[in-house]
C-alpha cells in the first residue's frame, strides 16, 4: 500500500496517517490501515509522549498545589507560573491522548469537531505560555530596574487581571487555526478522513505558519531578550559597584539613591546586611530560573515553527521524504516535551519549590520555622531590588 506524506503539525506526525494534498490522494486498504504498525517509528514517539504525559501531569499538578495551597507562595511571579502550569496541563490532558491514539491509525477517526477543536486548543496553550513568559520578563524588568514603580504596577491583583487578559487574548489569537486546519475525506469507499493543514489554499497555509512564527517566536523573543538583557546589565553594574565600594569606608550617603544600597550595606548591622544579601540572591536566583524557562521554551518550539514556515514557503517539499520527516517528527516531540520541562527546572533551581513539592508529596504542612524563608523566597515582588533606596531616603 502506498501513502503520501502530509503537511502535518504535532497532532499529525509519526502516525500511520500520511496525508497530503487533496488533489494527490491515493487509495488505501481500510483493513490494512488497522493491522500494520511501523514500530520503528512509533516506539520513540510513544516513549516521549508517555514520559511527557506522566512527568508533565504530576509536575504541573504539584506546581498548582504548591502555589494555591500555600499562602506564602502566592506572589506575583507565582501567579504567572500557575497560569503557565495550567496551560501545560491543558495541552497534556487534551492533546497528548489524542496524539497517542492517532499514532495507531492511517486516518482521522475522531470527527471534524475534535479535529479543529484539539488543534485550536493546542495553539491556545502555546500562545498562552509564551505570553505568560513575556509578562514575567516584564515583571522582572520593573522589579529590578524600576522598584518604586513595581510597588504599584507589579501587584497580585494586577497579575490576576493580566492572567485573565492573556487567556482571553490567546483564544482570540488562535482563531486562524480554525480555518487553516481542515477535516477532509480521502480514498474510495470505504471513505476515510484526514485532519491536515489546508495546503490546497497556499496563501492561507503560508499566512498561518508565518503568523504563528511571529506570534509564538519572533515578537515575544524580541521583548523577552530586551527585558532580560537590561536586567543582566543592571545586575552586573550594581555588582561592580558593590565590589568597588566594599573595599572602601563610606564617609557620607550623599552619592544619591542609586548608590544607596551599596553604601547602606557597608554600615548595616551584620544580621541586617546578611538578610539583604540573601534577599538579593533569592531575587537573582528567580531571575535565572525564569531565563532558563524561556530558553527551554525557545529551544523546544523554535525548530518546529521555523520548519513549518520554511515548508509553507516551499523551502521544503509538501510531501516530506523519509529523513526530513523524521527530523520534523523530532521537532514535534520537542515541542510537546516542553510541557514537562518547567517543573523540572523549578525543582532544580528553586529551593522554595523543592520544599513545596516535598511537602505536597508527603502531605505535610509547612513547618513554622520555615515560613519566614518561604515568604522571602515567594514574595519577591515586595523586595525593592538591587537599586533599593537607603532607609534614610525612604523615610
Amino acid at each position: 500500500m502506498e501513502t503520501v506524506t502530509a503537511v502535518e503539525d504535532p497532532l499529525n506526525a509519526t502516525s500511520a496517517e500520511d496525508g497530503g494534498n487533496s488533489s494527490a490522494y491515493i487509495d488505501y486498504d481500510a483493513e490494512q490501515s488497522v493491522q500494520i504498525y511501523f514500530w520503528g517509528e512509533l516506539a520513540t514517539a510513544l516513549v516521549v509522549y508517555g514520559l511527557t504525559f506522566v512527568i508533565g501531569f504530576i509536575g504541573n499538578v504539584l506546581i498548582l498545589v504548591a502555589i494555591t495551597g500555600n499562602r506564602r507562595m502566592k506572589s506575583v511571579t507565582n501567579t504567572f507560573l500557575a497560569s503557565l502550569a495550567t496551560a501545560d496541563l491543558t495541552l497534556i490532558c487534551l492533546c497528548i491522548p489524542v496524539k497517542i491514539a492517532k499514532l495507531f491509525s492511517f486516518t482521522w477517526t475522531l470527527g471534524p469537531v475534535l479535529c479543529l477543536g484539539v488543534h485550536y486548543i493546542q495553539t491556545v496553550t502555546a500562545i498562552c505560555s509564551v505570553l505568560t513568559l513575556t509578562a514575567i520578563s516584564l515583571e522582572r524588568y520593573y522589579v529590578i530596574l524600576h522598584p518604586m514603580k513595581a510597588q504599584y504596577i507589579c501587584t497580585r491583583s494586577q497579575a490576576n487581571r493580566t492572567v485573565v487578559a492573556i487567556w482571553v487574548l490567546s483564544f482570540v489569537l488562535a482563531c486562524p487555526m480554525l480555518v487553516a486546519q481542515v477535516h477532509i475525506s480521502v480514498g474510495m469507499p470505504p471513505v476515510g478522513f484526514w485532519c491536515v493543514r489546508n495546503v490546497d489554499i497556499p496563501a492561507l497555509w503560508r499566512f498561518n505558519e508565518l503568523y504563528l512564527l511571529v506570534v509564538l517566536l519572533l515578537a515575544p523573543t524580541a521583548v523577552m531578550a530586551t527585558a532580560y538583557t537590561c536586567i543582566v546589565l543592571e545586575v552586573w553594574r550594581v555588582m561592580q559597584k558593590r565590589q568597588h565600594m566594599t573595599n572602601q569606608v563610606p564617609t557620607s550617603k550623599s552619592f544619591g539613591e542609586d548608590h544607596a544600597l551599596v553604601l547602606d550595606d557597608t554600615v548595616k548591622e551584620p544580621v541586617q546586611r546578611s538578610r539583604s544579601v540573601d534577599d538579593q540572591a533569592t531575587l537573582q536566583q528567580l531571575t535565572r530560573m525564569m531565563v532558563a524557562v524561556v530558553v527551554f521554551f525557545l529551544l523546544c518550539w523554535a525548530p518546529l515553527l521555523i520548519f513549518n514556515a520554511l515548508q509553507s514557503l516551499d523551502v521544503f517539499p509538501v510531501h516530506v521524504p523519509g529523513p526530513v520527516k523524521h527530523l520534523k517528527t523530532a521537532f514535534e516531540l520537542m515541542a510537546y516535551a516542553n510541557s514537562s520541562v518547567n517543573p523540572v527546572v523549578y525543582g532544580f533551581m528553586s529551593r522554595s519549590f523543592r520544599e513545596s513539592f516535598q511537602r505536597s508529596l508527603c502531605g505535610q504542612r509547612q513547618p513554622h520555622g520555615m515560613r519566614r524563608d518561604a515568604s522571602k523566597s515567594s514574595n519577591l515582588t515586595h523586595l525593592t531590588s538591587l537599586r533599593q533606596p537607603a532607609a534614610g531616603a525612604m523615610a
